[in-house]
């Protein structure tokens, strides 16, 4: 994994590992991870910290991936959508 990838061949790299029995670091990890800091941030902050740390492609791919995982997030009570475009853990 030294280029970045992106979110469909991610997601087949996370399937491949949970099959191996090992436990990988899914792009929701990565959400809840940079929530947990309690501050304020901006989507595109969040979307920033994926890319990074998952070595995950930025584009619009993985731009509406965390926002499907930030509405689930907020569906179950986890974090809230604080204004335009800004989340925070609740």
């Amino acid at each position: 994994m030294n280029e970045k990838m992106d979110v469909s061949a991610y997601k087949a790299y996370e399937m491949r590992e949970k099959i191996a029995g090992r436990n990988p670091i899914t792009i929701e990890d990565r959400i809840r991870e940079v929530l947990n800091s309690g501050e304020t941030l901006k989507k595109a902050e969040i979307d920033q910290h994926v890319s990074d740390t998952n070595r995950i492609a930025m584009g619009t791919d993985l731009q509406a991936e965390v926002s499907v995982i930030l509405s689930k997030l907020e569906k179950d009570g986890l974090v809230v959508h604080v204004e335009h475009g800004y989340w925070r853990k609740k």
